[in-house]
């Protein structure tokens, strides 16, 4: 028994004694590195060993005035038997979020420009969060654009089209090496933005042709935004499925319904340019000044005149 008891000791001073984390090790093919944390199951075990890889990944990237970016995981060992090891593979780069906040920044002071008074409380120049709905004032404006308004216009869509290939440069400065379904998914995730970018441009358009009035810009803007979030965060809750086979079905599903969406926004957009357009004179302009509800039970209208 006492032979046993040392021999169970021996074996954990063994697994203690190789706790702890390799060096860094520069992958010679691409940007990325290693490192390993090594735990016995007793000390942390791969949990741990992650915890502790990771801090010196973040703390390498900190050396040089780099943020950590994470690109996979591996993990081996046999629980209560031998090490857990946790390899992670990473690189150093920009912090992507604090790179594109700078970029929201510069836009933000850009939108201050006098040349768009005559639309500022029109339309919502910049929209942070797409997933709140418009104003009243905003979502009821039955107005088209005066020929004043339409310059105004012009001069936002190409301050947003700066903007746009602002944020495009950082995202491709911040590209890490990834395997093959990481890149797929990423590429999908370009898709999903991409493809709000190319909706709302598009409404833009026809609110500088007169053939959209303010209100309707601004619902259909909210709801291209809902539409592509919605098919997005099925696709991400997707992949984070254990089960392949489950995977690809709601994936499969997710991109289906954002097709759905594509088909149903194309028939929109044909339906508006064939309008004609409706530039508006100042002195047409119709004043909302006077609003008054009623409300009979559970209804309520609203006239404003």
């Amino acid at each position: 028994m006492k032979n046993i008891f040392k021999a169970f000791t021996l074996l954990f001073v063994l697994f203690l004694s190789g706790c702890g984390t390799t060096e860094i090790i520069k992958n010679p093919n691409t940007s990325s590195y290693t490192v390993t944390g090594n735990q016995s199951w007793a000390t942390g075990g791969w949990d741990k060993a992650s915890r502790d890889a990771t801090q010196k990944a973040v703390d390498f990237c900190g050396k040089n005035n780099q943020n950590y970016v994470f690109i996979s995981e591996q993990r081996n060992g046999v629980p209560g038997f031998s090490l857990l090891t946790s390899a992670i593979s990473f690189t150093c780069g920009i912090n992507i979020k604090e790179a594109m906040q700078v970029k929201s920044d510069e836009c933000k002071a850009e939108m201050l420009i006098p040349e768009l008074d005559p639309i500022r409380y029109k339309v919502e120049l910049i929209k942070e969060d797409g997933s709140s709905s418009p104003s009243f004032d905003i979502s009821t404006n039955t107005n088209f654009p005066t020929a004043l308004e339409v310059m105004a216009i012009a001069k936002w869509a190409k301050i947003r089209e700066v903007c746009d290939a602002k944020s495009k440069q950082v995202l491709s400065a911040t590209d890490t090496p990834l395997n093959p379904m990481q890149t797929a998914y990423r590429d999908k995730q370009r898709e999903f933005r991409d493809e709000l970018t190319s909706q709302v441009n598009l409404l833009v358009v026809a609110l500088y042709q007169g053939k959209l009035p303010y209100g309707e810009f601004a619902q259909k803007r909210y709801e291209v935004y809902l539409n592509i979030k919605s098919a997005e965060r099925d696709f991400r809750s997707a992949t984070l499925l254990q089960d392949r086979n489950a995977q690809m079905q709601a994936q499969d599903l997710a991109i289906k319904q954002q097709q759905n969406n594509i088909n149903a926004w194309n028939n929109y957009m044909q339906s508006v340019n064939a309008r004609q357009p409706q530039i508006q004179s100042p002195s047409t302009t119709r004043l909302q000044t006077n609003c008054i509800t009623n409300k009979t039970g559970n209804t309520s209208t609203t006239n404003c005149n």
